[in-house]
């Protein structure tokens, strides 16, 4: 636990110096490590505004558990859209929507969402 809530620390402080989108792929595998939701809720609950997170998972009814369970940590922190494959124009209107909406500018993020996902689900 020690080493996880250093590596968070790490990333909120790079948060805090540049754009920084970060995705929690197979979320739902959290609870097999006791206590690391609670950590990870923990740790980035107030850097929101600073930290762009997408939790991504395969499992979609563990997925909704995990975010719509009040006794799960992060109970009724995100909003839960299941979705398919995107294609490049999608990307780019979902990442600059949601800094929008936040008043933030998505500068290359997009873009570098777009390459490195190179088409992956």
């Amino acid at each position: 636990m020690l080493s996880l809530q250093r590596l968070l620390d790490v990333l909120v402080a790079a948060a805090k110096r540049q754009e920084l989108f970060v995705v929690f792929d197979e979320f739902s595998g959290i609870s097999k490590v006791d206590g690391a939701a609670g950590v990870l809720r923990t740790a980035l609950q107030h850097h929101y505004q600073s930290l762009g997170i997408v939790f991504a998972g395969s499992e979609p009814s563990t997925m909704r558990t995990r975010f719509s369970v009040q006794d799960q940590p992060f109970f009724s922190q995100a909003d839960l859209v299941e979705i398919g494959p995107l294609d490049d124009a999608d990307i780019y209107r979902v990442v600059e929507e949601g800094f929008e909406n936040t008043r933030r500018a998505a500068g290359a993020i997009a873009g570098r969402i777009v390459a490195f996902a190179q088409a992956h689900p």
